[in-house]
């Protein structure tokens, strides 16, 4: 299971998709509905041990009218 989590200026994350096994794209506008908005995402994998892997956290801007 991967686990898409978004991270807002409180440093407090929040669910913004989970997807199954074997997902290797995912699009969202979550948090970056305007231009100029910006949103840090992480996403976690559930290991087969139950544990979970976050990855690097990354900064995404919405920098047009068109979809981020």
């Amino acid at each position: 299971m991967m686990v898409e989590r978004q991270l807002n200026h409180t440093n407090t994350e929040q669910v913004v998709a989970t997807l199954p096994p074997g997902t290797l794209s995912f699009s969202t506008n979550a948090g970056l509905t305007v231009p100029g908005s910006t949103m840090g995402f992480k996403v976690y994998v559930k290991l087969t041990t139950g544990n979970e892997k976050g990855s690097n956290a990354i900064t995404v801007t919405h920098t047009d009218d068109g979809p981020p």
